[in-house]
């Protein structure tokens, strides 16, 4: 996942997005992520992705969320280009993946069920130089 080192740059339902990962040792992550609209931040976590007995797992922790409590997600899946996190009892997202499509793009989605219906949220995302 040492594709992930960087910061990237998205623009969602009328709101820039931006994720910054840097890798701390051989098995932690850490990001930050900002929706501004406008100049204006609308919403910031801090997350981190680390690696436990051969398992990956992504935390994530929002002042405006869960009583400002972590949240952890399990890897379902990890491959070269692709890592699927999963915690199916989170209210929304219960998935989270991030998908390596060039060196310098990649996929980011949120999905799960959310008042009864599925969602899922898109973040074409770029590598800001």
């Amino acid at each position: 996942m040492n594709w992930l080192d960087g910061k990237w740059i998205s623009k969602v339902q009328g709101n820039d997005v931006t994720e910054s990962w840097k890798r701390t040792n051989d098995s932690t992550w850490t990001g930050q992520s900002e929706f501004t609209k406008d100049g204006e931040l609308l919403f910031s976590e801090e997350m981190t992705i680390s690696k436990h007995n051969n398992v990956f797992s992504f935390t994530s922790s929002s002042d405006d969320q869960n009583e400002g409590k972590s949240v952890q997600f399990i890897a379902t899946e990890v491959s070269k280009e692709k890592v699927v996190f999963e915690n199916k009892e989170h209210t929304y997202p219960q998935q989270i993946v991030y998908e390596k499509n060039h060196k310098d793009s990649m996929l980011a989605y949120i999905s799960g069920k959310f008042n009864g219906q599925e969602q899922r949220i898109n973040f074409r995302m770029s590598r800001r130089k």
